[in-house]
């Protein structure tokens, strides 16, 4: 039995759902970050992607600031070849149809419509490691890159090396990656210095793709960290991703690192989990979708505990193929935005908005209650593979009596299983049994479902 007592108020319900990450893998056209926003309220911060490779071809030392995205410059280059991630040397890597967005007008609509951007670095450190190229080299690229976005984009807030660790990427130890952090931050120490920006830039890391299965790696970064005797050294924010069903993951490497950076000495700074999907990566091509967006709201409900962690979710528009399961958005044929059940697991959080209430009886990122002046919203996922049948009593302090629900599931506002089914709708209205202040909801979640009530 859940129960929820509207009389009984919490804290100011922390707006969750507002973290976006984005790719530059099948990406949409400039008009879709205010579509994005229509739905779910404007991004607190959305993460944006700077390929070093497509932006500066090393053999010329030329930079290209509004490439076609999905175009290879480098045809079977064999540095390109050797030192990228896994296909980069061949076209089949982009699908078809993402030929049509220039880069300029990703950046500069995905930034106009966010408060706050992370741009994370990617590509050209095997290069480096390898000695292709020298990393004082390096350092200049990322600062001319750096400098360039910031000032197109002057809410680029943070900025980080993306996965160092990843064997699809640069598949660095600790050791070669700490130069790369070490020219990172000097980059942005002089960017700093020289332009005193209104939003000065932040550096962060180690932005691990295994943290969880590798927590030693971030050991090793922290201490490397510790011995750089530069004193301008700089560590704003800790950030790492992780693809896997078992949420309690993220607490754990949140709760060791606390524990770590105590024992160091190092300030208290934000922890972004900036990547994130509640299935591992080589599921994403099958049909996971609800597994997936049940385990976010789960992840997200349950970690909104803590106030300086922040999910992003992962992505709000991938390959519809390979990242099936992940992806919140789809294009239609006539290029119209589709929402998954990934998409609508944002949405139906993004409409948690006020004060939250009291609920007793739900496991742990299981249901929240939050009541927006008369209205009060109820969201619960079952992220399991067995049906639930649920009782909630429900105390209220005022409101209706009168509710919507949205529903999804295999057979409500699910893409994937009825293609008629294109944007969120209400699939009951009803009106609860009220017994003095008292009402009874009902209701049976099926496996890997999630619902939304207002009331």
């Amino acid at each position: 039995m859940i129960s929820i007592n509207t009389n009984m108020k919490l804290r100011h319900w922390p707006e969750i759902a507002r973290y976006q990450c984005t790719s530059l893998n099948n990406p949409p056209k400039s008009d879709f970050p205010a579509h994005w926003e229509a739905l779910n309220g404007r991004p607190k911060i959305v993460r944006l992607t700077a390929k070093i490779d497509d932006l500066w071809d090393y053999r010329t030392d030329e930079y290209f600031w509004d490439y076609q995205i999905g175009s290879n410059r480098y045809g079977k280059d064999p540095v390109v070849m050797d030192m990228m991630d896994k296909g980069k040397a061949d076209s089949s890597f982009y699908p078809a149809g993402v030929r049509d967005v220039r880069y300029m007008d990703h950046l500069l609509s995905y930034a106009g419509g966010a408060e706050e951007v992370i741009l994370f670095f990617r590509r050209y450190e095997r290069a480096v490691v390898e000695g292709f190229i020298s990393i004082e080299k390096y350092g200049e690229v990322i600062r001319t890159i750096l400098e360039h976005h910031k000032e197109l984009c002057p809410n680029i807030k943070y900025v980080e090396i993306n996965e160092p660790d990843c064997d699809v990427f640069g598949n660095l130890t600790m050791f070669e990656f700490y130069p790369f952090y070490k020219q990172l931050y000097k980059a942005v120490n002089t960017l700093n210095k020289k332009h005193q920006y209104e939003v000065p830039i932040q550096v962060g890391g180690p932005c691990l793709a295994f943290a969880p299965e590798n927590f030693e790696a971030w050991e090793q970064f922290i201490r490397l960290y510790m011995l750089d005797d530069d004193p301008e050294k700089r560590l704003d924010y800790y950030s790492y991703h992780d693809y896997n069903s078992d949420t309690t993951r993220l607490g754990l490497v949140y709760e060791k690192h606390k524990k770590l950076a105590e024992q160091m000495g190092l300030k208290s700074s934000p922890v972004f989990v900036n990547e994130f999907g509640a299935i591992v990566l080589a599921d994403a091509k099958y049909d996971r979708a609800l597994e997936n967006a049940t385990g976010i709201i789960r992840a997200m409900l349950m970690y909104s505990k803590y106030e300086d962690m922040h999910i992003f979710p992962w992505c709000s528009m991938h390959d519809p193929v390979a990242q099936r399961s992940l992806t919140q958005f789809i294009r239609g044929e006539n290029g119209e935005y589709i929402p998954t059940p990934c998409g609508h697991a944002m949405r139906l959080m993004n409409m948690l908005k006020g004060t939250e209430v009291k609920l007793e009886g739900a496991d742990e990122g299981m249901a929240a209650a939050v009541c927006d002046g008369s209205k009060t919203r109820l969201l619960i996922t079952n992220c399991s593979d067995r049906a639930e049948e649920l009782h909630i009593t429900i105390e209220l302090s005022g409101g209706s009596c009168e509710y919507e629900e949205y529903r999804v599931d295999k057979n409500h506002n699910n893409y994937y299983t009825d293609s008629t089914h294109r944007v969120l709708e209400v699939t009951k209205r009803g009106k609860f049994a009220l017994q003095g202040s008292t009402v009874l909801l009902e209701t049976r979640m099926e496996p890997y479902s999630f619902a939304l009530w207002e009331f």
